[in-house]
């Protein structure tokens, strides 16, 4: 609703009339574990009548979230914005005085932060300020930088598609996929885990290669791949795993990720098996000694690693390994042998 307004789309704001903190008659704010990772400013829009998000437990959650949260309060109001008749003021009213608030506070509030570190990286990173023509790598940065360019166009890869006319029938919906491919296997979504069992952490201990996907603010995905020793991936309990870095070509585009969006997955493999493990979590960089002096490979010990908070994880199931014979490979050896290492550097 308030994210359409242009103004808030130019401020980069996120609007959330009506949230729902707790169950109706169950206060509690376990509801909010989520907003704190929200990374732009917020509008909390309440009414004072709500039964799903009392104002003492909601005031406290915005404050914790920071200088760039606000709430504001709709007298009267219940969580669907409606206003008894007696109290004199029609339904309308609510959105004249949150656009009304809006104007006046959260405008002052942006551009009183507008110097801020974070402000400017969020017009680096979103866009909030109409895009100048650049080049696509900074030669000054290693690795190139996160802002993509086409023709001097700022591209942000969370924005659907453009259409494209050498393709009729695109799909656009999830219910058109699901009326060509059919509803989720029950037997392998029953299996999703949210810890580490005991054959998960078997399956990480004899993997020596893992592949970690990342994404940046604007929606790009890196896919960056790490193989060490059979099981340099440490499962330090059944929620939380320890990937060492170690030295390459320093471009960390994983770690400038997860500085931004620390939202990753992972996939597992093990020579000669057929199924994959996948895990997806949330990671951080750290460098504590006594955790990487326990990394230590040919007298090296690891300058950071990566902590990935499990939230997900599931087998994979092994077609796609028994289809390309990757452990098996008869195919053409004098055109895979034609890619010199000098020539895909």
């Amino acid at each position: 609703m308030l994210n359409d307004h242009p103004t808030l789309r130019q401020c980069c704001l996120t609007g959330v009339p009506g949230f729902p903190l707790h169950p109706a008659g169950k206060p509690s704010d376990t509801w909010a574990k989520h907003l704190f990772d929200v990374h732009v400013p917020t509008l909390f829009i309440q009414g004072t009548r709500n039964k799903l998000a009392e104002s003492q437990l909601l005031e406290p959650v915005v404050k914790r979230l920071g200088k760039y949260a606000s709430l504001h309060h709709v007298q009267d109001a219940d969580h669907s914005f409606h206003v008894p008749a007696g109290f004199g003021r029609n339904g309308a009213d609510r959105y004249v005085i949150s656009l009304d608030w809006r104007d006046s506070r959260v405008g002052a509030t942006l551009a009183g932060s507008r110097e801020s570190e974070n402000k400017k990286k969020r017009k680096q990173f979103v866009g909030a300020l109409p895009p100048k023509p650049r080049r696509t790598v900074n030669r000054n940065q290693p690795g190139g930088s996160y802002l993509q360019s086409t023709k001097g166009r700022n591209v942000d890869l969370k924005e659907a598609a453009a259409a494209d006319q050498r393709f009729g029938e695109v799909i656009t919906t999830e219910q058109e996929l699901r009326k060509i491919v059919g509803p989720a296997n029950r037997w392998f979504t029953s299996k999703i885990l949210h810890r580490l069992d005991r054959s998960c952490r078997k399956f990480i201990a004899a993997s020596p290669f893992v592949v970690v996907g990342s994404t940046n603010p604007l929606g790009m995905v890196d896919l960056s791949p790490k193989g060490d020793r059979a099981g340099f991936v440490r499962s330090l309990d059944d929620a939380t795993l320890a990937i060492p870095d170690r030295r390459g070509n320093r471009r960390v585009d994983t770690f400038r990720n997860v500085l931004q969006n620390p939202g990753v997955g992972l996939i597992f493999f093990i020579p000669g098996r057929r199924e994959t493990l996948r895990v997806i979590g949330r990671a951080l960089i750290v460098r504590d000694h006594g955790l990487r002096s326990t990394m230590i490979d040919n007298g090296r010990m690891p300058d950071l690693a990566m902590i990935v908070i499990v939230e997900r994880a599931f087998f994979h199931c092994g077609k796609c390994i028994t289809r390309s014979n990757l452990w098996d490979y008869e195919g053409d050896w004098e055109q895979a042998d034609a890619f010199s290492s000098a020539e895909l550097a």
